[in-house]
Parts: structure tokens; C-alpha cells; sequence
């Protein structure tokens, strides 16, 4: 593992994002909060067991919480706005209801994750096997566009959104497809498109599986 300098800080935020006070918290760890202040403040650090216990608490590991390239992409709720819309989202992966803690270095092209450009996505959902399976986290590039055949974060008709392979039809329209072949392609047309509305928004740039 890395250097854990914002172990207090992640800790710090996880508890207040939940909804935790430092004394509720050391009741569900075994501690005092006192202690909880002290690991706050990077003053002292759990022991294994009490490490182990924090990271069952929010959903993460260990290793997030000590690993110093993994921090915290913040999701205000269940939905994502773009241009004054808002838009459901289907699923993301959340620890509390607000944020994910993802690793810093995930990306070939160097670009570092922020809450204002990326997204993470939990995968609810059969539809885009054997690619992409149930439980696996996408890291969405926010953006309104995609190239012909990329996968991206899709709503239509203010619906939740989804994952799809979006492809260009020769009509003008688009297919929405699952790379699950028991779902059909999903058709809509240029006009339906703008009438539904049909909205990309965000680009499928990494998967990870769970092991």
C-alpha cells in the first residue's frame, strides 16, 4: 500500500456523509470518540481489526482507505445534471449516498478523476454481457456526445439511465444495443431523438470487475 496522510480525511468525510456523529461511529467500532477524533486528525490509525470494521461500515476496503491513490468522487444524489436538466440515474457505486472512493491513476491518457468530469456507474443489470457484468463499476467521462459504436451512460425519455453501445443507423437515427444478444437493438429515430429526447450523457472510459 501507498502513504495513508488523508486516511482521517476520507474517514472524516465517509462518517459525515453518512450521517454519523464521531460517538456513533466508535459505538459501531468498539472504540471511544476520542479515538475517532485521533484518527481524524491522522493522529493515531486503527489496528487491523478496527480497520477492517471501518471499511465494513462504508462499503469500501481497506485499501481505499489507507491507499492515498484512491480519494473520493463526489454524486450530490440519485441523479446527474447537466445544462439545468436533471437526469436518474439507474445505479452508481456510493459509499453513504454521496460519493465514491475510486483510484487516482486509472487512466492511460494521465487525466485524473474529478467530480466535475467523471461519474461512477454500478452496473444493476444483465444487458451488456459478457463485456460488462452485474456489479461491475464504469467510470463515466461526462460528456454529451460519442462516436459511432463507443458505450456510453444514456437517457431516454427522462428514464433512468442506461449503458448501450450507441450506434449510428443509416437512416440518420441510432441503435441503442445490448451487448447481450437476448436483448434486441433499440431503434430511435432522428426525429425521436429530440422528441423523446434521447441524451448522451457520458462515455464508458474504464471497467472494472469485481474478481
Amino acid at each position: 500500500m501507498d502513504s495513508c496522510s488523508n486516511f482521517g480525511k476520507k474517514l472524516r468525510y465517509l462518517r459525515r456523509n453518512k450521517g454519523l456523529s464521531q460517538r456513533r461511529l466508535a459505538e459501531i467500532i468498539g472504540v471511544t470518540d476520542r479515538i475517532i477524533s485521533d484518527y481524524e486528525r491522522n493522529k493515531h490509525m486503527p489496528s487491523g481489526d478496527k480497520l477492517n470494521r471501518i471499511a465494513k461500515e462504508f462499503g469500501v476496503t481497506a485499501e481505499q482507505l489507507l491507499d492515498d491513490g484512491y480519494y473520493i468522487i463526489n454524486v450530490t444524489d440519485d441523479t446527474l445534471q447537466e445544462n439545468g436538466t436533471t437526469y436518474p440515474l439507474d445505479n452508481k457505486t456510493t459509499t453513504g449516498d454521496r460519493g465514491s472512493l475510486t483510484k487516482g491513476n486509472i487512466f492511460t491518457n494521465g487525466a485524473s478523476i474529478s467530480s466535475d468530469e467523471y461519474l461512477s456507474f454500478n452496473m444493476t443489470d444483465d444487458t451488456m454481457e459478457p463485456r460488462i457484468y452485474e456489479g461491475d463499476t464504469l467510470i463515466i467521462k461526462k460528456q454529451s456526445f460519442v462516436d459511432d459504436n463507443q458505450i456510453a451512460l444514456v437517457s431516454v425519455s427522462g428514464k433512468k439511465a442506461i449503458i448501450r453501445k450507441v450506434s449510428k443507423a443509416t437512416s440518420g437515427g441510432i441503435l441503442l444495443i445490448s451487448l447481450n444478444n437476448k436483448y434486441n437493438p433499440q431503434f430511435i429515430s432522428k426525429k425521436d431523438i429530440e422528441r423523446l429526447p434521447v441524451i448522451i450523457m457520458g462515455r464508458v472510459v474504464e471497467l472494472r470487475s469485481q474478481l
